[in-house]
């Protein structure tokens, strides 16, 4: 099965060669890539430079998303022959109870030697996942002790000497085991305002520890430690996915997304067909939404003409920087800690 999805997997690569043009990130991601056999992950890599080898930049990004239980000196030394110079770790907690209830295959101290073993295996840059906004029911701790509790782990995860480190807020949907405890009541996930001020908390403490807050959930070290793929989502630049579930945009307002069924995936490719998907064509006025709602997410912020449009909403940006929201530099409007967490809301009152 493995085989026929990674043969494939090329032949979708071969279909969009024509729209592609010269890049410089590559992610293999969207699961758990780390548990693929070797020569399984080699086909892979093999397949994307035989088709992509002429339009790849020499100083490519090229990222490998891992759990932590998949990290052994070997594996870490196969991916660096393969090109990859970036590994970024689902480590989520390094709280044995909370893992559990998650459902990871790792554990704290599994994942403190993955880190340290990635950090010293000759990669540019290693990156680090943690949770917040886990169920308050899975301890007896108060607001501030949770808090203190999570400034821990970010603590123990910089210490490792890793130069980025995304929070994400845990969030329950779709068919998955947390979200049918949380409609039966057996779980309940903590308040949105609770979670943003614990965001807000954290985002204070990294800056204290030299890591900037580039992006809502994502912190470096510095400009040359962002993560330069994702950068392309939230800056509107054209990309491209491959696989069930991947998502691609042109750069200019259409966006298409292959449907999440490796059956229908593999079939329909077989039969010389693209694979099943949907897609959008954004409007003029949805693409600037998009913008203002993306940008306001990053330090980068977005231009005063685009948040302004012509001089209609001149007052309104003038109260959202006097409420604390955005700062001017030259010609950008800046989200601050506390902008960038309601940058959706911001965006849809600047629309």
């Amino acid at each position: 099965m493995v085989e026929v999805f990674i043969s494939s997997l090329r032949q979708e690569m071969m279909w969009m060669k024509s729209s592609t043009h010269k890049f410089d990130t590559i992610y293999i991601g969207g699961g758990t890539p780390s548990c693929l056999r070797k020569d399984n992950l080699q086909s892979i890599f093999s397949a994307v430079y035989e088709v992509f080898g002429d339009v790849l930049k020499k100083n490519t990004e090229i990222t490998m998303e891992a759990n932590p239980a998949d990290i052994t000196s070997k594996t870490l030394a196969h991916w660096k022959a393969l090109g990859v110079n970036r590994i970024s770790l689902g480590v989520q907690s390094f709280d044995d109870n909370t893992l559990v209830f998650l459902g990871r295959r790792h554990n704290s101290k599994s994942a403190l030697c993955a880190l340290s073993l990635s950090v010293h295996g000759g990669f540019q840059h290693v990156s680090c996942d943690l949770l917040l906004g886990l169920p308050p029911s899975l301890s007896k701790e108060n607001s501030l002790e949770i808090i203190a509790k999570a400034k821990k782990e970010q603590e123990i995860a910089i210490n490792t000497g890793i130069d980025h480190l995304s929070l994400y807020i845990l969030t329950a949907s779709g068919p998955t085991p947390l979200n049918r405890m949380v409609q039966n009541g057996a779980v309940s996930l903590p308040v949105e305002d609770f979670t943003a001020h614990q965001l807000l908390q954290s985002s204070l403490f990294l800056k204290s520890r030299g890591f900037h807050h580039y992006e809502v959930s994502n912190f470096a070290r510095g400009v040359t430690t962002e993560s330069r793929h994702n950068m392309k989502y939230w800056t509107g630049l054209p990309y491209l996915g491959f696989g069930p579930g991947a998502h691609s945009f042109d750069g200019s307002g259409h966006r298409w997304w292959n449907l999440p069924n490796i059956d229908k995936y593999i079939e329909s490719i077989s039969r010389g067909d693209i694979p099943p998907r949907n897609e959008e064509f954004l409007t003029v006025n949805q693409r600037r939404t998009e913008k203002l709602m993306l940008g306001l997410r990053t330090s980068r912020g977005v231009s005063r003409e685009l948040a302004c449009a012509g001089g209609a909403h001149d007052s309104l940006v003038t109260e959202l920087i006097r409420q604390g929201f955005l700062f001017s530099s030259n010609d950008m409007l800046i989200p601050t800690e506390k902008g960038m967490l309601t940058a959706d809301a911001i965006a849809s009152k600047l629309s």
